[in-house]
């Protein structure tokens, strides 16, 4: 059987047979036999019925074109789908509402007919009745996660940009939201740092269109995402910051680019042909040439006419080629470097333009050919020299929709236009040329073309989720968007949350879950809130990344103890990447509680997995005193299972600040912050290392110190009963009279109890006499208990050893005066 894809454990919801682990697949995926290419999927079927479906009917059923992957584990071998189908099982699905994931499990069915009880023959759990999983139609290639992550810097940089625009301290400031204060729109140089953002947004869109990796189905979609970029940046970012120059030009620039026209092959055609002009394309194509901007080969095409055999014809096109090969275009700066200069020469030309072509028609004004047989060549002039002259009704006539209108105007017939004039020309031109409302591209750019900000966005939100949320973000911060009174969301949050939502619901979700919760974050309130949320449900990792090194790692140079906090969650940093960049955004964004949750369960993953030092750590910087409880109890349990090898090694891998800070607590602050169980385990540290060293003075005032502790674990005083011994019937008395009887009057205490409960009391200290004895055998069983019954005899014998030596001792320290103070 193929080893099993990401798989974590948990309870599957629904109607699963069994409490299931997770099988996860990042593409859709059927459920059984070996595994396929990957990278293929498979569209669920549509074939339902309460909930189930046969999966092997459908499996035949399958187009041969279709490409099929699988999930892992299999549930049966490759054909062994009737001997499955035999046991009574069969499959159920549940395909989620949002993001269209299936989840397949395991269900009982009837092999004996659909009116017979379901029932497994035989009733053994396979691992496939334990498992639920999760495949889904959908996936995001990487070159739209690319994208995705490059915008998302983008994004956080226009944020910062603008918040330190105002130097304002208000939280809405600093996600980069403007519509809740009364600063109004930004400044000149603001607006021309943002007018770079979005030239970057431009090019991430344009690298997207151009991937050889994007979808030939979703290279269209992003094709529009780009135009309307492009047109929006043109409109409402200028360059300068302030948007009072000519738009003319960079309007008809992003005409021929989102629709270019003509077509230069058929213009190379049209000059072959002989003679041109004979050709059927020869007028329309001037015609375009001129309303596209394109004046040079206009000309060009005007000049062939000077060898026309009709002499007038030639002198006229000769006229025109003349006063076009020197029309004045804005964007000639060298010539025209500012406004008025170009808007002067325009006024100009156009009146010696319109007094040479009134003087060559002799004041005619429907005839520029005296003989009636050329007259057929009027209108096509006609046609040439109006738009020339920059006639709106002509332009209106010739343009083939509003686009290539709206690019013209600016050229030939309001050459002084600027961005505030655009929506009253755009609603002109509309008026002639409407808009289809079903291309939706159409739809969106007429909308900002009029300045009409909210039908755009809601339109484009059609069209592409990141397209409208960035949209809204820039609208925001140029106050351009509508009044929020209006709305139960600022339309800008509301985009930007229905942005952070796809990526959220959709199966890459792993990815790009820190670029969802900056996105959260800059949502306003409702988005922050949606953030404590969503941060509880990232995933902390696999459960191999919190498996213990075989070995442990070499001591590294001495640190000072205010570091050594510092150097162990380095460490911790280096095993937990995920974990840590979770804990830094609790930081940054202020999530204390959601942090102190997300602590515990780590905390209790990486109790589980014996990483006892992170673990610590873990629950310390949560506050987490019941968690630093089990730590202790865990440690405790280490020395007496596995002796003071283990339990110092677990010790070593502990924040060095956190037993010290264990340390320092006062006795009598039992709330105290890591928990007075922490103090006892600093103190149980110093017993064993006092032994280690053979300084028995010391590890003898500790011992008894510790057996008096009422911190002291019930069952871990028979074991320190023991552990004394060793002070007591040492040569010199280190144990005097008070202390000596103190340990008696606990020794008797756990003797009587150990009568009530004997696991409770006695328990550590079998476990610790049988390590001690080298019985692995009972060890690895679990405890010493014969026939279900308790049998501490062998403790109970250890104990009255430890009477004995009290007495001992206690007669010796009161021959030799010895007295100490407990």
């Amino acid at each position: 059987m193929p080893a099993p894809l990401f798989t974590s454990s948990g309870s599957a919801s629904g109607n699963s047979l069994f409490n299931a682990t997770t099988a996860l697949a990042s593409s859709s995926q059927n459920v059984f036999g070996t595994p396929a290419t990957p990278g293929t999927s498979t569209a669920p079927t549509s074939r339902l019925a309460n909930g189930s479906i046969d999966m092997e009917d459908r499996m035949e059923d399958i187009n041969d074109e279709a490409a099929l992957t699988y999930l892992q584990p299999a549930a049966y071998p490759r054909n062994g789908k009737a001997k499955w189908r035999d046991t009574g099982r069969g499959t159920g699905i549940a395909i989620s509402p949002v993001g269209g994931e299936i989840a397949s499990y395991t269900i009982k069915t009837s092999s004996a007919g659909p009116n017979k009880p379901a029932a497994l023959k035989p009733a053994t759990i396979i691992p496939s009745d334990e498992v639920v999983y999760f495949s889904s139609p959908h996936t995001l290639s990487k070159a739209l996660i690319d994208f995705y992550a490059e915008t998302y810097t983008l994004f956080l940089s226009l944020q910062q940009i603008v918040a330190a625009s105002h130097r304002l301290s208000s939280p809405d400031i600093v996600d980069g939201r403007l519509a809740d204060t009364l600063l109004g729109p930004p400044g000149a140089e603001t607006i021309g740092h943002m007018s770079r953002l979005m030239g970057l947004y431009e090019n991430e869109a344009e690298k997207l269109r151009d991937d050889e990796g994007v979808d030939p189905s979703e290279r269209g979609r992003i094709a529009l995402v780009y135009q309307i970029l492009r047109l929006a940046h043109i409109l409402f970012l200028p360059r300068d910051g302030r948007g009072e120059g000519l738009i003319g030009e960079e309007l008809l620039d992003w005409v021929n680019e989102v629709d270019p026209a003509p077509d230069n092959r058929l213009g190379n055609e049209i000059m072959q042909s002989q003679p041109p002009w004979d050709h059927s394309a020869f007028w329309p194509y001037l015609s375009r040439c001129l309303l596209r901007g394109f004046h040079q080969p206009a000309t060009t095409f005007l000049r062939s006419l000077t060898k026309h055999p009709h002499q007038p014809i030639a002198q006229f096109a000769d006229l025109l080629a003349t006063h076009l090969a020197v029309y004045p275009r804005s964007s000639d700066i060298q010539r025209y470097p500012l406004d008025h200069q170009f808007l002067s020469a325009h006024k100009h030309w156009v009146t010696r333009f319109k007094s040479e072509v009134s003087a060559f028609s002799e004041g005619r004004k429907d005839a520029y050919f005296k003989d009636v047989a050329w007259a057929s060549w009027n209108e096509d002039f006609r046609v040439v020299a109006e738009l020339m002259e920059g006639k709106a009704e002509r332009v209106l006539e010739e343009a083939n929709d509003w686009r290539e209108a709206v690019g013209a105007w600016g050229v030939l017939v309001d050459v002084g236009s600027r961005r505030d004039d655009l929506p009253s020309i755009t609603s002109r031109i509309l008026d002639s040329l409407p808009v289809d409302m079903n291309v939706l591209d159409d739809t969106i750019q007429s909308h900002l073309c009029e300045g009409k900000i909210y039908e755009a966005l809601f339109a484009s939100h059609d069209l592409d989720t990141w397209l409208t949320a960035h949209l809204a973000d820039i609208f925001d911060k140029l106050d351009l968007l509508p009044d929020e009174e209006t709305w139960e969301l600022p339309l800008r949050d509301y985009f930007l949350l229905r942005y952070a939502e796809m990526l959220s619901e959709h199966p890459n979700h792993a990815v790009t879950w820190r670029i969802v919760v900056d996105y959260l974050h800059a949502s306003g309130p409702e988005g922050r809130a949606r953030l404590k949320e969503f941060i509880l449900h990232i995933t902390l990792g696999p459960p191999s990344m919190l498996e213990r090194s075989a070995t442990r790692p070499q001591a590294s140079e001495p640190v000072n103890g205010d570091d050594a906090m510092d150097v162990e969650e380095d460490s911790a940093v280096q095993r937990f990447a995920q974990f840590s960049s979770i804990r830094e955004i609790c930081a940054d964004f202020d999530l204390e509680e959601e942090w102190a949750v997300i602590s515990r369960i780590m905390g209790h993953r990486l109790l589980q997995s014996g990483n006892l030092g992170i673990a610590s750590t873990v629950y310390a910087a949560a506050d987490d005193t019941y968690g630093l409880s089990r730590i202790a109890d865990k440690l405790l349990d280490l020395y007496v299972e596995q002796g003071e090898e283990a339990f110092l090694e677990q010790i070593e891998e502990m924040p060095p600040t956190l037993l010290r800070e264990a340390e320092d607590v006062k006795p009598d602050i039992d709330y105290a912050r890591h928990t007075v169980r922490m103090v006892f385990i600093a103190q149980f540290r110093d017993f064993v290392l006092y032994k280690r060293q053979e300084a028995w003075d010391l590890a003898a005032r500790n011992v008894v110190s510790l057996i008096a502790a009422d911190s002291a674990p019930l069952g871990i005083r028979a074991v320190l009963l023991v552990e004394a011994v060793q002070s007591l019937e040492a040569p010199e008395v280190l144990v005097g009279s008070t202390s000596t009887f103190e340990i008696m009057r606990i020794l008797e205490d756990v003797i009587i109890n150990a009568s009530h409960a004997p696991d409770v009391y006695l328990g550590a200290l079998d476990k610790y006499l049988k390590r001690l004895a080298g019985e692995k055998e009972a060890m690895v069983n679990g405890d010493s208990r014969v026939n279900g019954k308790g049998d501490y005899a062998a403790a109970l014998k250890k104990l009255e050893e430890v009477r004995l030596a009290c007495a001992r001792n206690l007669a010796r320290s009161m021959v030799l005066d010895v007295n100490d103070e407990f």
